[in-house]
């Protein structure tokens, strides 16, 4: 079952996380009102200055779409994959950041946009990886998502196109680069990482569950 809720300030999910370039983020996400935003994955660090690096899906001025936030300060730029993403269900959402000037971001696999802007945001300074949450500032997270996330995966590699499509294809995350995923929380029974075998922290409101997205065999054997 995925976890979240259907109501604003449900909360989110917290591991730790030790990070470099390359990197790869990707996880599946449900919206419960398309008017907020739900922020799938996030790796950050618990002050103001650096925001680190998060995928939303949210609505703005009417349209729907995806979008993969890297900074906060002292910049920030937003990449956006092409294609539609499905108001109240499940999408994919995924990205490959390389270095401090090369990022790229896919929507159910397809849609592949990158960007080349210049932000300094450092992965070797973030801390936690917390799907569901927005920013972690000074120690306190200020914005959580609205809806539910599932089968989320954090990578030390650049993953491929092929990769990143099998993804959306509903592949689970153990089965791509396995040697490589240092964080899967598939949220089928609990949010445990299956690498690290920790249970990861759930701060904020009490967490519901849903129908899991449709990830194929998504508990390892």
């Amino acid at each position: 079952m995925a976890r979240g809720n259907h109501t604003d300030d449900v909360g989110y999910f917290e591991v730790a996380v030790s990070l470099d370039f390359p990197f790869t983020l990707a996880g599946w996400v449900r919206r419960s009102d398309v008017s907020v935003a739900t922020f799938t994955t996030l790796i950050n660090k618990a002050n103001a200055s650096a925001r680190g690096f998060y995928i939303r899906h949210n609505t703005s001025g009417g349209g729907d779409f995806v979008t993969l936030n890297v900074g906060g300060s002292p910049g920030s730029v937003t990449v956006t994959p092409t294609g539609t993403a499905s108001s109240l269900g499940w999408n994919h959402v995924g990205a490959v950041v390389t270095a401090t000037n090369a990022r790229s971001v896919w929507l159910n696999g397809q849609g592949k946009v990158s960007d080349t802007t210049s932000i300094s945001t450092d992965p070797t300074t973030m801390t936690f990886l917390q799907p569901g949450s927005f920013v972690y500032n000074g120690g306190a997270t200020i914005s959580y998502g609205d809806g539910w996330v599932a089968e989320t995966g954090l990578w030390d590699v650049a993953l491929s196109d092929g990769e990143m499509e099998a993804l959306g294809k509903g592949f689970p995350c153990h089965l791509i680069r396995p040697d490589n995923l240092l964080v899967h929380l598939p949220m089928v029974r609990g949010a445990t990482d299956l690498i690290n075998g920790v249970e990861a922290t759930t701060t904020g409101n009490a967490v519901g569950t849903y129908d899991h997205p449709p990830v194929m065999a998504a508990i390892p054997v």
